[in-house]
């Protein structure tokens, strides 16, 4: 997982991400991305949508400025 998210891993919080999408802790997160424990295909799926909402913000903001 972390070979795929390369492109934006260091731009991203990942503590507040798994905080406000999947209401987990850090570490939690940082298991999944680093392979320690496997994402379900409810959290791949879940992992995938809240990239694209986060995405979505960031557009929506770069457009007001």
């Amino acid at each position: 997982m972390r070979n795929t998210l390369k492109d934006i891993f260091l731009i991203i919080s990942w503590r507040q991400f798994s905080r406000q999408y999947f209401g987990k802790s850090a570490s939690w997160i940082y298991h999944k991305i680093d392979g320690i424990d496997e994402l379900t295909e409810a959290e791949r799926l879940k992992f995938k949508e809240s990239l694209i909402s986060l995405s979505e913000t960031i557009r929506e903001t770069a457009s007001r400025i």
